[in-house]
């Protein structure tokens, strides 16, 4: 960028405009001639320069900041000046803190409290050290696997002016218990009690087992799911919850579909005596619609 007083001074730089994102470093020239002496003022506070084409790096203020630099040259016939416009766009703040920085896998969130000010011509990007991003101004964030996690966080201004964050270790995910189970057989008829349940766990204490068997009877609090009769025929949700001895609960559940059992009655069309020979006709009665096996001991 060239500029000339009317008296000849000449100051150019490398970029045009003169204007950037901090930190801003800007080579400057002095294309006078004739000079028996120089000085740079930079406008910023710093030392001045008595070189012929000064680098110089600018930081913004508070806020994006606009400096004037000033070249004093003394020649032969006299004292002559020119002066340039420098911007510098400062780079978005950042500050957040997390709701909290302890929480359990699967079951918790953390959520991002951005306390530097919202412009919608920014871009947020949070970097979660799991493999996954949000663009979000204040996200939440569910992990799946425990562990130390490390939080990243970059913003770009309108200018593309970039700042960014890193939290090493800021998240503690501790695991969940292992709910999971499995029956030994999810159909039968009513009363259905072969019900036989097994849990797996992974490594740590638990606390406060219990199972709802979803039938109204009285929830069981143990280990091993104890023997259970469903004595009404329907559809049962069979709940497990624990809570491990780091404060992190989880469930698992199974459906248990229980059926009716047949009502099985009969009735004879006639009475007869004792070795008296006669035709009978048995009518069988069921609830539903079924199938009669018959057993006649004297056949």
């Amino acid at each position: 960028m060239l500029r000339w007083n009317w008296q000849g001074t000449a100051v150019r730089t490398n970029i045009n405009p003169v204007a950037g994102c901090e930190v801003l470093t800007v080579q400057f020239y002095d294309n006078s001639s004739g000079v028996v002496s120089r000085s740079w003022n930079f406008g910023d506070g710093s030392a001045v320069s008595n070189a012929q084409n000064p680098t110089h790096s600018f930081n913004a203020g508070i806020g994006d900041t606009t400096y004037t630099v000033t070249l004093n040259i003394t020649c032969a016939s006299g004292t002559n000046s020119s002066q340039i416009l420098v911007t510098v766009y400062a780079k978005p703040s950042i500050d957040f803190t997390p709701d909290r920085n302890t929480v359990c896998a699967i079951t918790d969130s953390v959520c991002i409290a951005n306390h530097s000010p919202y412009s919608s011509t920014n871009t947020y990007l949070w970097n979660f050290g799991d493999g996954t991003i949000s663009t979000a101004y204040q996200p939440c964030k569910i992990y799946s696997t425990a562990g130390m996690y490390t939080l990243e966080h970059t913003v770009t201004n309108q200018y593309g002016c970039v700042n960014s964050a890193e939290e090493e270790d800021y998240i503690n995910v501790i695991p969940v218990p292992n709910t999971a189970f499995s029956v030994s057989e999810y159909v039968g008829c009513h009363p259905f009690a072969a019900l036989q349940q097994q849990h797996r766990h992974g490594g740590n204490t638990y606390t406060n087992w219990i199972w709802d068997y979803g039938d109204g009877q009285s929830l069981e609090q143990s280990f091993e799911s104890p023997p259970h009769t469903f004595v009404n025929p329907g559809k049962y949700d069979v709940f497990l919850s624990t809570t491990n001895s780091l404060g992190c609960s989880n469930f698992s559940t199974q459906t248990i579909t229980v059926k009716r059992s047949p009502t099985a009655l009969f009735q004879a069309s006639t009475p007869i005596c004792g070795y008296e020979s006669s035709l009978v006709e048995f009518f069988g009665i069921a609830s539903d619609t079924a199938h009669f096996d018959w057993d006649f001991p004297d056949a």
